[in-house]
């Protein structure tokens, strides 16, 4: 089974106050034992970044030693072309989604693209108003 993670997900498997850690952290174990293939969007390690070096308030040296160890190490990355953000903007626009949203978009598509069986994230009703991956593959930690 391959599975993409969300960035929120990750955010919930790496700070033990959020709401899904312990949810989420089995999901990361279940790709540290081999059980299931793991998939992140390059785009979500930026997202990671800025938000562990934002608001939760890890030093940057912190936030990459997690990044390189707990995700760049562990899970396929997947890469979005130029045409592949387009794609998303064009799609957005035809559904008049506005706003940050959009970066859920790019997650999305990263995890079609990969063909994964599902999305994992603790954002579940904002990946199935953009209609990109089908609400079944659409899971919570």
């Amino acid at each position: 089974m391959r599975v993409l993670f969300d960035t929120s997900t990750l955010l919930s498997a790496f700070l033990q106050g959020e709401d899904n850690h312990a949810r989420a952290l089995a999901w990361l174990k279940r790709v540290r034992n081999q059980e299931i293939e793991g998939v992140v969007s390059t785009h979500s390690l930026a997202e990671l970044y800025s938000t562990l070096t934002g608001k939760k308030k890890y030093s940057a040296t912190a936030a990459l030693l997690v990044i390189e160890q707990d995700i760049i190490g562990l899970l396929e990355k997947i890469d979005l072309s130029a045409a592949d953000y387009h794609a998303v903007l064009t799609h957005f626009e035809s559904l008049d989604i506005l706003g940050g949203t959009v970066y859920d978009g790019l997650i999305s598509l990263a995890a079609k693209k990969a063909n994964v069986d599902f999305l994992v994230t603790g954002n579940k009703s904002h990946f199935d108003r953009i209609a990109i991956l089908p609400a079944d593959k659409i899971v919570e930690p």
